[in-house]
């Protein structure tokens, strides 16, 4: 797998109807973490929500196959999209997934429930 990384221009991220608010996929994280754009297909979930709030990717719904050839016809025409989506994808999973910001954010819920009359920080 990392070597696949490596040399992938663009990642696939699927996601079933009815799956959605139930699991966003490990991976979009990690492929946003290694700077690589990310096409989504599915319905409108989390993962929607964190693609469009990054700008580091594309979302098509899992209905529209038109959509899905329309968008890797474009994006293998237009490299430097690919790049400043991947940059923004990267910049996204810096500001709000890198583990300094997840620990943070662990330890101010836990603060909030052993302690919930105080403000938080």
């Amino acid at each position: 797998m990392p070597e696949s990384f490596g040399i992938a221009q663009l990642a696939v991220v699927t996601l079933q109807p009815g799956f959605e608010g139930l699991v966003v996929p490990s991976k979009l994280q990690g492929y946003m973490a290694r700077g690589i754009p990310v096409l989504y297909i599915g319905p409108d979930s989390d993962i929607d929500q964190f693609i469009k709030r990054s700008s580091g990717g594309i979302s098509v719904p899992c209905d529209d196959a038109q959509g899905v050839a329309s968008t890797l016809i474009e994006l293998a025409a237009d490299h430097q999209r690919l790049a400043m989506l991947g940059l923004h994808g990267r910049q996204f999973y810096d500001a709000e997934f890198a583990k300094a910001h997840g620990l943070a954010r662990y330890e101010s819920t836990i603060r909030s429930v052993l302690n919930p009359n105080s403000a938080a920080p």
